[in-house]
């Protein structure tokens, strides 16, 4: 069960908390992510089995060989009639192959079982991954970035961990029970009881603490994200931090932080300990009645000696088996604790209208949307029209309206300005262009186009390609640590020929100089800390040259550049964006004379649209 965060009011969500069991989704999550590799699995866990089969079936062998030493002594036995003319040689050959076969069998299953439990976490990855992707802004909006990391990280890193090695042992410890409850029935079936009884006392110790356990590991998971958040939110603001002196108060809150994880990895800790205690008094207990049976049992001439040492071996390796099998049930709480908070993001909803490619089809639809490699082929129009009809738009249920009853036209190849002061809407307008908050009511039509058609006049297309057909260059550009070629054109779209055109369209060509024969091979720091923030906006204007879309939205794309670069900008611009249908906000008033239109803005109302010079007047009164 889980405690659903949309319910707390605040602006950033609580995390999300689980109790009780585990839910089915968790456990039809991982089975479907086994299943691709199941034919695959199966087969590994048959060699598994014949494995410990065969390493467990030494211990007969050598019960065997005892009671052919010492035949016609009262505490002896006949052997199988296949063993009869065994020698001492013969059962050490058999010995030596069954010990080189059984481990040969095993290390294959090991091997294999830990390749497969990986590859198979790694299509759960994969599959959060997209789903993160495609998660409706509100998720990102009330999700701080250090608990998404986390979740990939810590709880992922758990999951994963525990599908290797420990799976594989995990499987081996059950091999072993059972084969061993089969084979103490061949050697002295009086102790199948005493091991029957281990299984279900601890068991009952298993129950017992499991909630506990389980309840602990929860937590420690809370515990880990607070932290985790908080430096990921530092690490992204240091100038700032450092620049209003707050270092050491930021440094004492991750103190406190990071205090809170260890106290409850300690209690975590010692509730384990606690757990391995009991199970260890249970094992010595079992040796203890193990060893008076055996005595008892000699003594009455029940079993033989053979018979005895074999059944006494299976029975202490049981008991340290029974107590190592339930103790990583116990370890695997943690790895199911890891599948469950990623299930729980698996279930959340998408964003409206958003799709999962073709072939990433493990748990969702599988609606089909063009791939990457098929985005250059697409033939958009030069320029396209925009109609908004009352459109309101608020970011949450709680929240007021941000528009409120929007509508305004744009003509194929306007070039429209959007004047405003802070807070009165303009860069909302941009995001309901771009569909990232559900309207809640109104339209968007691009070229009489939209992802959500409410009438037979609007022609319905994907949300992919509806924002296809929009160039977006913020006021601040987004660059990542990489290549400059990766950071323009990261699908490889595009030819090296193609990417330097756009370039020195641009009017990059003077920094392009000064980086050498190779100049797409340049390093960007990551964020563009290497560069200027022309030349970021600069590489923006390239993606958008590339991009071709018939629309263009530049948000405060100039503000924060010199005017030389902004000269070149704007030129680029008017040079290559003429036919284009162009949307600008700007600050700079002087940035707007050139537009056809304005549209004037205030606390989410349209004021006035209208030619330039009558909109720009008014708004300047």
């Amino acid at each position: 069960m889980s405690l659903d965060a949309k319910k707390n009011p605040t602006f950033l969500a609580s995390e999300q908390q689980f109790f009780g069991k585990y839910a089915a989704s968790v456990y039809y999550s991982l089975a479907k992510t086994f299943q691709p590799l199941r034919g695959r699995l199966i087969f590994s866990l048959f060699v598994g089995i014949t494995a410990r089969a065969v390493l467990l079936f030494n211990a007969n062998i050598v019960g065997f060989w005892a009671d052919s030493l010492c035949q016609g002594s009262v505490y002896c036995k006949n052997i199988p009639h296949t063993f009869a003319n065994f020698s001492s040689r013969d059962f050490l050959v058999l010995l030596f192959c069954t010990v080189c076969l059984g481990f040969l069998l095993n290390c294959f299953f090991r091997v294999t079982i830990t390749r497969y439990g990986a590859q198979s976490i790694s299509l759960l990855y994969d599959e959060v991954t997209f789903k993160i992707n495609r998660m409706p802004m509100s998720f990102f909006d009330v999700t701080p970035v250090g608990r998404i990391i986390s979740r990939f990280s810590s709880d992922y890193g758990a999951l994963f961990r525990m599908a290797g090695g420990p799976l594989g042992e995990i499987f081996s410890l059950f091999f072993d029970l059972l084969l061993i409850l089969i084979l103490i029935c061949i050697a002295s079936p009086h102790y199948a009881p005493l091991i029957v009884i281990t299984l279900i006392l601890n068991f009952f110790v298993y129950k017992a603490n499991i909630s506990r356990l389980r309840k602990e590991r929860r937590d420690l998971s809370l515990q880990r994200s607070p932290s985790i958040a908080h430096f990921s939110e530092t690490c992204q603001g240091y100038r700032t931090v450092r620049t209003y002196g707050k270092v050491a108060e930021f440094t004492r809150r991750f103190v406190n932080l990071a205090d809170l994880y260890l106290a409850q990895k300690l209690r975590a800790s010692r509730q384990g300990q606690f757990f391995a205690v009991q199970m260890n008094a249970l094992t010595a207990l079992l040796l203890l009645v193990t060893g008076l049976t055996g005595l008892y049992l000699v003594k009455s001439g029940a079993a033989s000696l053979g018979s005895i040492a074999v059944a006494f071996t299976f029975v202490t390796m049981a008991s340290s088996n029974v107590q190592q099998f339930f103790e990583s049930l116990a370890n695997l709480e943690e790895a199911l604790t890891g599948a469950e908070r990623l299930d729980n993001y698996l279930r959340l909803p998408l964003e409206l209208g958003s799709s999962f490619p073709q072939q990433q089809s493990i748990f969702s639809s599988t609606t089909s949307i063009e791939s990457v490699s098929e985005m250059k082929d697409v033939h958009h129009p030069t320029a396209v029209s925009v109609c908004i009809k009352n459109l309101s738009l608020r970011y949450r249920n709680d929240l007021p309206l941000v528009l409120n009853n929007i509508s305004f036209e744009m003509f194929p190849g306007e070039k429209m300005g959007i004047v405003g002061r802070t807070g009165s809407g303009k860069s909302t307008l941009v995001q309901a262009l771009f569909q990232l908050y559900p309207a809640e009511k109104g339209s968007i039509l691009i070229d009489g186009q939209t992802p959500f058609p409410k009438s037979e006049d609007e022609l319905q297309i994907s949300l992919d390609e509806y924002r296809g057909l929009i160039s977006y260059i913020p006021q601040e550009s987004i660059l990542f640590r990489g290549t400059l070629r990766e950071n323009i054109d990261l699908p490889k779209l595009w030819s090296e020929s193609e990417i330097l055109d756009a370039i020195h369209a641009a009017g990059l060509s003077a920094w392009l100089d000064t980086l050498g024969n190779r100049p797409l091979d340049f390093l960007i720091e990551e964020r563009g800390a290497n560069i200027s923030k022309g030349q970021k906006q600069l590489v923006s204007l390239v993606r958008c040259l590339l991009r071709q879309s018939p629309l263009v939205v530049l948000d405060e794309a100039t503000s924060s550049i010199d005017p030389h670069s902004e000269a070149l900008i704007t030129e680029s611009l008017s040079h290559f964006m003429r036919n284009r249908t162009q949307i600008i906000i700007a600050h700079r008033l002087s940035t707007l004379e050139s537009c056809h239109s304005i549209l004037w803005m205030e606390h989410g109302q349209v004021v006035m649209k209208g030619p330039s010079d009558k909109v720009l007047s008014a708004f300047k009164k």
